[in-house]
């Protein structure tokens, strides 16, 4: 996952409530933090279209079916 959510948010041991809690109050207790996660996660997002996912499944076909 650490590929795809490339630094927009923060990834926790897997089945670790400790972990997830820690970062969940790291969330609540620090507005810097959650602030800058945001942005993040706003900027990443911001890569991704249906208009672009179209193109590259269109691509794809037409590399596929001659």
């Amino acid at each position: 996952m650490s590929e795809v959510l490339d630094g927009a948010a923060r990834l926790v041991p897997l089945r670790s409530p400790e972990a997830i809690a820690a970062e969940a109050l790291r969330l609540l207790e620090d507005p810097a933090w959650r602030a800058e996660l945001a942005h993040r996660s706003l900027q990443h997002a911001a890569r991704f279209s249906w208009a672009r996912t179209a193109e590259l499944t269109e691509a794809v076909y037409r590399e596929l079916v001659p």
